[in-house]
């Protein structure tokens, strides 16, 4: 095998290892066939999650609403679900509590100045964001759990992201309608490892008017392979 190949498949390899996490068993496969029309969802919990899904921006809206499909974890009644500041995660705003219910919904803006509004907080911000950039998190009674797991404390992936294909869907207390590219399905484990099972069916919740941030590490491996497949095919020539 000559270098350029080589050099291609060590791409792909670094490229699709940043991608793709494991979902153990068929409940959450099972949770999204459910709200799906004719009972069977087009999109498959392993080969269709959203590559780089660790940090997240608001669409020209402006807002984003999130609703809760479905919490089945044992920590049900204590769980919180919300976002953080990626510059800072200790700089949180939470979204859903312990008490919430699956249709239960929530409206989160973003402002030029970086204040962040939720539609539950009357008029006055909850709190301000240094930019518009933003992570998810879902913190238990044991750890906090962020879309970025490098912050997790096992370092493990524990959210997993679909996009809409256009499929009708039916969510809790909604009518059916159409699951649309700019709504997003985030599924959580709420378990560290390695005790976790992964099976990613603790918090189900409908994001939509975001879009995932571009990951740049992931973007520079793409980079240096394309930049050696081009060096390797230098030399070959002369």
């Amino acid at each position: 095998m000559n270098s350029v190949k080589l050099g291609l498949l060590a791409t792909l390899a670094l490229v699709g290892a940043s991608f793709g996490t494991t979902v153990t068993g068929s409940s959450l496969q099972t949770v999204l066939n459910n709200i799906s029309e004719g009972g069977v969802s087009t999109t498959n919990v392993n080969t269709d999650q959203v590559a780089g899904d660790k940090y997240w921006n608001l669409t020209a809206s402006g807002g984003s609403v999130a609703t809760m499909i479905i919490e089945i974890a044992g920590y049900a009644g204590q769980n919180e679900f919300g976002i953080y500041e990626a510059t800072n995660p200790s700089n949180k705003v939470t979204l859903f509590h312990g008490g919430d219910q699956a249709g239960d919904f929530v409206t989160v803006s973003i402002k030029a100045n970086g204040n962040v509004y939720l539609s539950t907080a009357g008029s006055s911000p909850v709190t301000t964001f240094s930019g518009p950039t933003f992570g998810y998190f879902l913190k238990s009674p044991t750890t906090t759990f962020y879309s970025n797991d490098a912050l997790n404390s096992d370092a493990a992936d524990h959210m997993v992201a679909y996009q809409g294909k256009g499929q009708t869907v039916t969510t809790p207390g909604n009518y059916p309608g159409e699951w649309t590219n700019n709504e997003y399905i985030l599924a959580w484990e709420d378990l560290a490892a390695p005790g976790a099972d992964f099976d990613f069916d603790d918090m189900v919740v409908m994001v939509e008017s975001v879009k995932p941030v571009p990951e740049p590490t992931t973007l520079g491996l793409m980079g240096l392979g394309l930049m050696s497949l081009a060096f390797a095919a230098r030399r070959r020539n002369k």
